[in-house]
């Protein structure tokens, strides 16, 4: 699961949150023998052999062999436009607003908002250094749709995340730019001996 699948890329020292779990044998069966099975990693386990498993049963079959893709960074050639990680608001009237957006592998690409929570939506401003609460969580695609890449669905966050990297999300894409997650930013007070560049 997506779980297992960050754990496997973040022992092998890549960025884990962007893990994509490959099924029944993805890149081919193996030969050596099957040590664990039905892995249930919680997200707090530092290597796999640390995730509850259950015995493997008599007679288990290489077809179930599970596989892992690691996001490595900008795969196309081309200069990155963003950071990997990275969130952004954008078609909203200022930073505090708009649609959601997320770095892989140096482009910019939305997420599914048909379950977008102000959980969610507090998470997204802390991670921007916004206010990490009071955010509004508004109707799909509210902002327009995006016309790239969906990379995140099912993002479900209990509000006290960083970034949306530690929520649980999943990469199997369930919705059209129709549905893409929108919100607001709660705006931040300013704090004592601050500077701002403003109406630039």
């Amino acid at each position: 699961g997506d779980m297992e699948a960050r754990l496997v890329c973040k022992q092998l020292g890549y960025f884990p949150y962007l893990a994509l779990p490959r099924l029944t044998s993805y890149y081919g069966p193996g030969d050596d023998p099957i040590v664990l099975h039905d892995l249930r990693c919680n997200g707090d386990d530092d290597s796999l052999m640390e995730c509850p498993s259950r015995n493997i049963p008599t007679g288990t079959s290489h077809f179930f062999d599970a596989g892992v893709y690691c996001y490595t960074g900008n795969g196309s050639g081309e200069v990155p436009v963003c950071t990997l990680g990275d969130v952004r608001l954008v078609e909203g009237e200022n930073e505090m607003e708009g649609r959601v957006e997320v770095c892989l592998d140096g482009v910019w690409g939305t997420v599914c908002g048909d379950d977008w929570t102000t959980e969610n939506a507090n998470v997204i401003c802390r991670q921007l250094g916004q206010n990490s609460y009071g955010s509004i969580a508004l109707p799909g695609s509210f902002f327009g749709g995006g016309n790239g890449s969906i990379y995140l669905d099912g993002v479900s966050c209990s509000g006290h995340e960083n970034t949306i990297w530690e929520c649980s999300y999943s990469s199997n894409i369930q919705c059209d730019h129709s549905q893409e997650a929108s919100m607001r930013c709660h705006p931040r007070e300013c704090n004592e001996g601050e500077i701002r560049l403003v109406n630039g």
